[in-house]
């Protein structure tokens, strides 16, 4: 009777488990606990088989295979448990990126009264800068970056992609988590990374050197910001864009500044103040109370100035 009960319940455990994750919205962490309990009640009743029924096995043969039980046991709950991370991950990155490809009209963006018209000097035609033979820095790994935020590196499941969340921050304006190359550029290249927000996002900001294009996170406007005494108004993005995930460029020399958004001119800007070679980063403003997150790929460093 009682061994009907063990195994009963454990495979209640798996199946609860496994239930809890194909619904919508899914509930990993209880699945994860779910899974545990299975796994335990798994090793202490073999444990308890092995280790008092057979009482005509040597003990140094019940300690072994008990020791072989516990690890194959816990191979399998580690197995599983990294299981449930991945399908997280699918479930929470991927998900909400699915609909890219499958827009083939854009949403027009909420209209923002502090949004103006930009002006520019030079023409729709402007190209980001030939790259050919510049020196480049693809991050593709934690190791190359400087946080002060929760990153996770999500490649394994979506590739080249990164998640950068911030937590709440009290008593602050919002919360502002970032990363930073550990490298060090020129004040002469060109940068480019795709961003996509996602919860309590305010903006989205592209650090060059000394430089910030802030970016909303439904794509429909942009500002550039150097200091309190040097920056834009917010401005209406005009190309064609996607409203969730789109890629910013900067390509920088010195004083003068070019913003590209999927490969189209947007905006110049030119400094007041001359920058020194430093770090290129990403920042991120959320709501201060619940803290935020997005993503970031494909973050790229061409330096024309280390040639």
């Amino acid at each position: 009777m009682w061994e009907a009960i063990i195994w009963t319940t454990l495979g209640v455990l798996v199946c609860v488990g496994l239930t809890l994750m194909s619904i919508n919205p899914a509930d990993f962490t209880i699945a994860r606990i779910c899974f545990s309990f299975a796994a335990l009640i798994a090793a202490v009743r073999i444990s308890w088989w092995m280790l008092l029924e057979p009482q005509t096995r040597p003990k140094i043969r019940k300690i072994l295979g008990m020791s072989l039980t516990l690890i194959v046991i816990s191979s399998a709950l580690w197995a599983s448990l990294s299981w449930v991370d991945k399908r997280e991950i699918i479930m929470t990155v991927t998900a909400p990126l699915k609909e890219i490809g499958r827009r083939d009209s854009f949403t027009e963006a909420p209209k923002k009264p502090s949004v103006q018209a930009a002006t520019t000097n030079k023409t729709e035609a402007t190209l980001p800068p030939d790259l050919s033979g510049v020196k480049q820095t693809l991050i593709n790994s934690n190791n190359q970056l400087l946080s002060s935020s929760q990153l996770k590196d999500v490649s394994g499941i979506v590739p080249g992609f990164f998640e950068m969340s911030g937590g709440p921050a009290p008593g602050t304006p919002y919360s502002n988590p970032s990363v930073t190359t550990k490298d060090t550029f020129s004040t002469h290249f060109y940068a480019s990374v795709r961003l996509a927000a996602l919860e309590n996002v305010q903006t989205m900001d592209f650090m060059g050197r000394d430089i910030y294009v802030c970016i909303l996170p439904d794509w429909s406007g942009y500002m550039i910001w150097e200091s309190e005494q040097s920056q834009t108004v917010w401005k209406p993005i005009l190309v064609e864009k996607n409203p969730i995930l789109n890629t910013v460029a900067i390509s920088q020399k010195g004083r003068n500044v070019d913003i590209f958004i999927n490969n189209n001119y947007v905006d110049s800007f030119t400094k007041l103040r001359s920058p020194q070679p430093g770090p290129i980063g990403i920042y991120l403003k959320a709501n201060a109370t619940k803290g935020g997150k997005m993503f970031f790929r494909d973050f790229s460093v061409w330096d024309f100035g280390s040639q």
